[in-house]
């Protein structure tokens, strides 16, 4: 299944199907992946498109992966190959017996232009796995997407984001914003709203050390766009919301 909103990258798959010409081919399907966009690279904000070649085997598993185009950042390049070694397809099919191929295949890593829709629709449903199985991998997959909300918005000022958080986080975590939802962007209360849900997830723990580095900048920018009474409180709740103050 995949964990990773749309919005954030695409995938295309181009088959050369070199079988015989009255034979019966089907192309390799991809049934499942985990994008993988390294934390720095979303810091960073680098966005960019990987082109690999790569060879799907008879069980719809990759094999021989290679840098077909590189897109001009070793982060992107080493977490499309990472990526790819997630990757199961449908294998190709000839005469009705699966086959291996070869395909192109280009990863893209975005983070402008982000579809809110789709973004909640998948947190929604990542939620909903957690709390009936209590999965790590799904947290961590949570904390992934939030992640890329909460780079995706960095620096802007646009409030609509807001209400797709307010959908987000839970009940506890919105209660801090409250005040400030029409003032500045809610996107810090992600890293929030995991500590608070997981507290006992190793994610809690990295969701702890990465909002006290995103704050080091953050509390500039809420000091720079809100007043001095309005900026002091809102910050003071968010130490205070993960017992840091």
């Amino acid at each position: 299944m995949k964990h990773v909103p749309l919005c954030t990258y695409l995938l295309f798959i181009v088959l050369s199907c070199s079988a015989k010409r009255d034979a019966l081919c089907s192309v390799p399907v991809l049934t499942d992946y985990r994008l993988h966009y390294p934390d720095r690279a979303l810091e960073r904000g680098l966005e960019g498109t990987v082109v690999l070649r790569l060879l799907v085997n008879a069980e719809g598993k990759t094999d021989d992966v290679r840098i077909h185009r590189s897109s001009g950042f070793h982060l992107l390049d080493s977490a499309a190959i990472r990526t790819a070694e997630t990757f199961i397809f449908a294998p190709a099919v000839v005469d009705d017996k699966p086959t291996q191929s070869h395909i192109i295949l280009p990863v893209e890593f975005k983070l402008t232009g982000m579809d809110f829709e789709t973004w909640i629709t998948e947190v929604v449903v990542l939620q909903e796995k957690i709390r009936r199985s209590q999965s790590s991998k799904d947290i961590e997959d949570l904390y992934n997407l939030y992640k890329r909300l909460i780079y995706s918005i960095r620096y802007k000022t646009d409030m609509d984001v807001n209400t797709y958080i307010e959908d987000a986080v839970a009940t506890e975590t919105a209660e801090l914003w409250e005040g400030y939802w029409s003032l500045y962007p809610a996107a810090v209360l992600l890293f929030i709203d995991i500590i608070k849900r997981y507290p006992d997830s190793f994610m809690s723990l990295r969701a702890q050390v990465d909002f006290k580095q995103y704050m080091e900048d953050e509390a500039i920018r809420i000091h720079r766009e809100l007043s001095q009474s309005h900026s002091y409180t809102v910050i003071n709740r968010l130490y205070n919301a993960i017992g840091d103050r």
